[in-house]
């Protein structure tokens, strides 16, 4: 565990240090992103897991993100396919008003994903368009340690929609 934290802190000053050297913010997060490779076991210890990715988003001024349901398939495939079991539902509710025109809709990358940070994860809303994504509860929450465990290279996808969006 003692390995772990420092590991952890090495990679968040080492992102600092870079950024406070001009460089980007982005390329400043990629790099601790980059430098981790790994070596931070989301079992071992939680906390410091999520003291990197709260500093990571933090040097790189991310509280939420707007994209397409396209850019979610190419960049978070697991999110994406969460959130396509989440149509179907939807759609199978008699009571709810979601219909195979609107799963057209979002398979051709047509919806609009809201990625809204928290401390302990991520929440993901969903809608034709940003207003009634934000509007709509969340379709489904992930913790940082699953997200970690799932995807490593999470965040650095996450930088990359940033920088298209």
């Amino acid at each position: 565990m003692r390995e772990t934290t420092m590991k952890v802190d090495k990679l968040i000053s080492k992102a600092q240090e870079h950024c406070n050297q001009g460089k980007s913010k982005y390329d400043a997060a990629s790099l601790a992103v980059l430098d981790n490779k790994h070596n931070i076991d989301p079992d071992v210890d939680k906390t410091r897991l999520i003291e990197f990715i709260e500093n990571a988003l933090t040097l790189i001024d991310i509280d939420y993100i707007y994209t397409s349901t396209a850019r979610v398939r190419q960049n978070d495939e697991p999110g994406h396919e969460a959130l396509r079991e989440c149509m179907l539902e939807f759609i199978s509710d008699p009571s709810n008003r979601t219909y195979k025109e609107d799963l057209k809709k979002f398979d051709n990358g047509n919806w609009t994903v809201e990625y809204m940070f928290g401390t302990n994860g991520i929440a993901y809303y969903c809608g034709p368009t940003p207003h009634t994504a934000s509007d709509s509860p969340a379709w489904f929450w992930e913790e940082w340690s699953d997200i970690f465990r799932v995807s490593p290279n999470w965040l650095k996808e996450l930088i990359n929609l940033k920088r298209s969006s």
